[in-house]
């Protein structure tokens, strides 16, 4: 793969050159073998002002599924993100994505778009939700019995709440928990078993704890 870009305070260009396949079930490898660049994509990012980032992108892979190697397809989408203060050590962040994927030749766009937002109320509870709304095919979705050439319209809502605990050793820890219902359409409804099928997660988090401000200026050699 090969990457170049163009960044400026306000505005960034990138272009990528790749291979488009798609990685085979063996994922302990590299799928290197008979592999060419034959695939491009374009992404430029602009940021309006402090509290928003936009970007729109475009994509042609080419027969980027082993099962179907001679369909090749566009992919394109825009973004919006913005985030704000909110109270005495809060942020709001939010973000509406929407993307599509064009099949060369079969005249079938497949969208999806995703609303999502996460409160953080005081640095350490957080409350988040999404939305989204996806058009999958019969084989994406792993039905057994769908018509050829089958689409079908998939949503799902979730809400959940996130509570950081104290940082230690460098990983900073939290706990939550996380509800979601989906939407199917009533011809899935045999395969789900209803046509809102729902579940519910508790989660650990662990990940590196933030640097803090000024933290690298005070490690050796970074005074300069």
């Amino acid at each position: 793969m090969l990457t170049g870009g163009v960044f400026t305070r306000t505005a960034n260009v990138e272009v990528s050159w790749f291979n488009g396949r798609e990685p085979n079930e063996d994922r302990t490898d590299f799928d290197y073998a008979g592999r060419h660049l034959d695939s491009y994509s374009a992404r430029i990012s602009l940021n309006p002002g402090p509290r928003w980032s936009l970007s729109g992108w475009y994509a042609y892979l080419k027969s980027p599924e082993g099962l179907h190697p001679d369909e090749s397809l566009h992919r394109f989408g825009v973004s919006a993100l913005t985030t704000r203060p909110f109270g005495k050590g809060g942020l709001w962040a939010s973000a509406l994505i929407w993307g599509a994927n064009d099949p060369l030749g079969s005249g079938r766009l497949s969208n999806s778009v995703v609303l999502e937002s996460n409160l953080d109320l005081d640095g350490t509870n957080s409350i988040f939700g999404r939305a989204e709304y996806v058009r999958k095919s019969a084989e994406d979705l792993v039905v057994p019995a769908g018509p050829a050439g089958a689409t079908y319209d998939v949503g799902a809502l979730a809400l959940g709440y996130h509570r950081a605990l104290p940082t230690g050793r460098g990983v900073a820890a939290g706990v939550g928990i996380r509800g979601a219902v989906n939407f199917v359409p009533a011809s899935l409804e045999g395969v789900y078993g209803s046509r809102t099928p729902a579940g519910i997660a508790l989660y650990l988090t662990l990940r590196p704890a933030r640097v803090p401000a000024g933290g690298m200026m005070n490690m050796p050699g970074m005074s300069h």
